[in-house]
């Protein structure tokens, strides 16, 4: 399953918006912080592992396509 999000980086708090997707982090977008809490809020939300989820594209952007195998 494929889906796009948006992310918005150092928020207040974290949540979880859509279809379609946006998610609130409060994670700075520095380092990677950023996408490692959007692969787990993404996993909590859903219930599935991280280890079946990734980020295909927008590594670098607020814009992502997320694939999940379920």
């Amino acid at each position: 399953m494929k889906f796009e999000i948006k992310v918005h980086p150092g928020s207040k708090q974290e949540k979880v918006s859509g279809p379609p997707y946006e998610i609130w982090i409060r994670a700075k977008s520095e380092r990677g912080k950023a996408n490692q809490a959007v692969l787990e809020i993404i996993s909590k939300h859903f219930s599935v592992p991280k280890s079946r989820i990734k980020i295909v594209k927008g590594i670098k952007s607020r814009k992502k396509l997320i694939e999940m195998n379920i």
